[in-house]
């Protein structure tokens, strides 16, 4: 089995109130970005299970993206 390193990464960025990601692409040397996605977390949801409520959309915001094979990078709020 060969492990090789994927040509697209995706940063996630896992806020208290919203998701983003984008997808990039190493071209040459430099990196594009392709696509992103953005979801909000819903405020009555969070109150009930915050777990859920950032898993759905965290869901949501990746429906957006044509996620083949990718390295994920992510940053959690404080």
């Amino acid at each position: 089995m060969l492990f090789t390193k994927p040509k697209k990464a995706i940063g996630l960025d896992i806020g208290t109130h919203s998701i983003k990601a984008v997808q990039l692409c190493r071209s040459g040397g430099r990196l594009f970005a392709e696509e992103v996605g953005y979801a909000q977390v819903d405020r009555n949801q969070v109150n009930a299970d915050p777990v859920a409520a950032h898993a759905d959309a965290v869901r949501e915001c990746l429906r957006h993206l044509s996620v083949q094979q990718s390295c994920l990078v992510t940053g959690l709020p404080g």
